[in-house]
């Protein structure tokens, strides 16, 4: 898959669009020579998102949220909480 900088890409915009939708060319877009995004064309003019996969790190942050949503909630707010405890 052929790389291509943020900036080319900003010059070249048309031109790489055009080909990524008539010659089915991907490409991995870079910003100081790291990837970055990758650049394709949407399949039959389809809106729809695949889904992301995510990484063993985000499914336990979300699990220790929907954990901390599960518990009871104080008729303090978070300010006054936090004034009281530093005295």
């Amino acid at each position: 898959m052929p790389e291509i900088g943020i900036r080319e890409l900003k010059v070249k915009l048309s031109e790489t669009i055009r080909q990524v939708k008539e010659d089915g060319i991907h490409y991995i877009v870079t910003r100081h020579g790291k990837p970055i995004a990758i650049l394709s064309a949407v399949e039959n003019g389809e809106r729809e998102q695949k889904p992301i996969e995510k990484d063993e790190g985000w499914v336990k942050l979300e699990q220790i949220g929907e954990q901390i949503a599960q518990l009871p909630r104080s008729e303090k707010s978070v300010t006054i909480a936090l004034t009281e405890s530093r005295r």
